[in-house]
C-alpha cells in the first residue's frame, strides 16, 4: 500500500485542487469571478506537532454531476459521503445493504486517485462495481468534498482510506468537516488482529483515547449481563435456599472440618478473590495433593482424578450433580463471578499457563460455560481453553441463556462428573 501510494503520488502532474500538505500563501486576485462563489476563510487548528493542518482548496461551487437525492418519506434518511475506494469501502457498502432499514443512504464516493490517471486495482474494481450496482456516483477525488458538502445535505463523512498510507489526506478530510460541522467517521487498519476490536473511548485533554480490547462490550451489554448476573443469582439462592441448608447439614454430620471451603481463586484481569464451595474432601486434602500427582488424569497444569480417595461420600455425591458449586452464587451476587463464564483457575493453574491461554482471564468467570455441558473432565485442557476462548469472541446474552439452559440437563445426568 506504501508503493502504491508513492507511484500515486509521483506519477501524477501537479494540479491546483490537489491537497496541499503545507498551507500556501495567499495571493491577491485581480478582480472575484463574481459567478463562482469563493470559498469561506475558515479558522484551522494548529496541532501539537506545530505543522498546520492539510486542507483541501477546492473552490466552493456547484458541481454539475451531483446525483439528485430522492425525496424522504416516514424515517428522515442519513445521508453519508464515503471517501475511499478499497476492500473497507466494499464492506462498509454492503452493511449498508444489509441494513437498509437503518436509514443509511450513501450519496457519493471519494477517493485519493484519479482513475483516469491509472488503472484501477483489483479491490477498487471490485468495490467499483458494487457502487455501481448501488447506483452510487464515484465524484473523483477528494478535492471536490467542499463542493458536496456545500451542494447537498450531507449528515457524515466516512473515510475508510488507510492510515498508515494517506495519514495527511485523511487529516485534511478531517479538517474539512470540521469547519463545515459535519461529523466524521473512520474505519482504520491502525492495527490488525484476529479477535481484539478497536474502538474509541473517550476523549482526554484534547486527544482520542482508543481500546484495544478482546472481549470489548457496550455499557448496554455490561449492565444486562450484570443484571442477569444478580437477577439470577438471587432466583437461585431462593429456590435452592433448603437444598443448601439440608446439603450444609448432610456435610456437617458425615465428615470432620468447616462446612464451606473457600479457596483463593483468579477472576477478570487475574483479580483474586475467594471462591466458595461445600466442602467434598476431607480436611487433610491438600496436604495429601502430593502424594496423588503421579496419578493426574488430566493433561495441562490442572488436577483431576476420576476415583479420588480425598472425596467424601458426601461429596461425591455432590460433585455428580455440581451441587456443591452452589455457594458460589453469593460469589455472583458479590461481582467476583458471573452466572456463565469460564470456571476461575487457582494461582497454580495460572503459572503455568502458556501465553494464549491467558487470555480466558479477560472476562469475568462464571459457574457454567462450554466447559460444563460438553463433558466437563472427559476433554482434555487444551480442548477445554479453547472452549473458554470461543466463547469470550462469541459473547451476547443470547449465548448466555443458552448455556444456562443447556447446563440444567448436563448437570441432572451428572455428564463427565467425577
Amino acid at each position: 500500500m506504501l508503493d502504491f501510494a508513492r507511484r500515486r503520488y509521483s506519477s501524477r502532474p501537479p494540479r491546483e485542487n490537489r491537497m496541499q500538505t503545507t498551507r500556501t500563501p495567499e495571493t491577491p486576485t485581480s478582480e472575484p469571478n463574481p459567478t463562482e462563489p469563493e470559498t469561506p476563510d475558515l479558522p484551522t487548528k494548529e496541532r501539537r506537532s506545530g505543522r498546520p493542518r492539510p486542507e483541501i482548496t477546492a473552490p466552493v461551487g456547484a458541481l454539475p454531476d451531483l446525483p439528485e437525492l430522492p425525496p424522504t418519506r416516514g424515517r428522515r434518511r442519513h445521508n453519508v459521503v464515503l471517501v475511499g475506494l478499497n476492500g473497507r469501502s466494499r464492506r462498509y457498502l454492503e452493511g449498508v445493504q444489509a441494513y437498509r432499514s437503518k436509514g443509511v443512504q450513501v450519496v457519493c464516493v471519494l477517493d485519493t486517485q484519479h482513475l483516469e490517471d491509472e488503472e484501477p486495482q483489483p479491490h477498487q474494481e471490485a468495490c467499483l462495481s458494487l457502487i455501481e450496482s448501488m447506483g452510487i456516483p464515484h465524484l473523483g477525488t477528494i478535492d471536490r468534498l467542499t463542493q458536496v458538502l456545500v451542494s447537498l445535505p450531507i449528515d457524515e463523512v466516512h473515510i475508510t482510506l488507510p492510515m498508515k498510507s494517506c495519514y495527511d489526506d485523511i487529516d485534511g478530510v478531517l479538517a474539512v468537516c470540521e469547519q463545515a460541522g459535519v461529523p466524521a467517521s473512520l474505519t482504520t487498519d491502525l492495527f490488525e488482529s484476529g479477535s481484539a476490536t478497536l474502538c474509541v473511548l473517550g476523549n482526554l485533554r484534547g486527544s482520542a483515547r482508543l481500546a484495544y480490547s478482546c472481549a470489548q462490550r457496550t455499557l448496554l451489554d455490561r449492565v444486562l449481563k450484570r443484571t442477569l448476573d444478580f437477577v439470577g443469582a438471587l432466583v437461585g439462592l431462593s429456590v435452592f435456599a433448603i437444598p443448601m441448608i439440608l446439603i450444609a447439614l448432610a456435610v456437617k454430620l458425615t465428615s470432620k472440618g468447616p462446612i464451606l471451603f473457600r479457596q483463593e481463586r483468579f477472576g477478570m484481569n487475574h483479580r483474586p478473590f475467594t471462591m466458595l464451595k461445600f466442602r467434598t474432601m476431607v480436611v487433610d486434602a491438600e496436604e495429601r495433593r502430593g502424594e496423588l500427582e503421579s496419578a493426574n488424569e488430566m493433561n495441562g497444569p490442572v488436577f483431576k482424578i476420576r476415583r479420588d480417595p480425598r472425596i467424601t461420600a458426601v461429596g461425591r455425591l455432590l460433585r455428580k450433580f455440581s451441587l456443591d458449586e452452589l455457594p458460589q452464587l453469593f460469589n455472583v451476587l458479590r461481582g467476583e463471578m458471573s452466572l456463565v463464564g469460564p470456571r476461575p483457575p487457582i494461582g497454580k493453574e495460572v503459572r503455568e499457563y502458556e501465553w494464549w491461554q491467558r487470555r480466558r482471564l479477560s472476562t469475568r468467570p462464571g459457574l457454567t460455560c462450554f466447559w460444563q455441558i460438553s463433558g466437563r473432565n472427559e476433554i482434555d485442557f487444551e480442548e477445554w481453553m479453547r472452549l473458554d476462548l470461543r466463547y469470550i469472541d462469541n459473547w451476547s446474552i443470547g449465548l448466555d441463556l443458552k448455556l444456562i439452559l443447556a447446563t440444567i440437563p448436563a448437570v441432572l445426568l451428572g455428564r463427565g462428573a467425577s
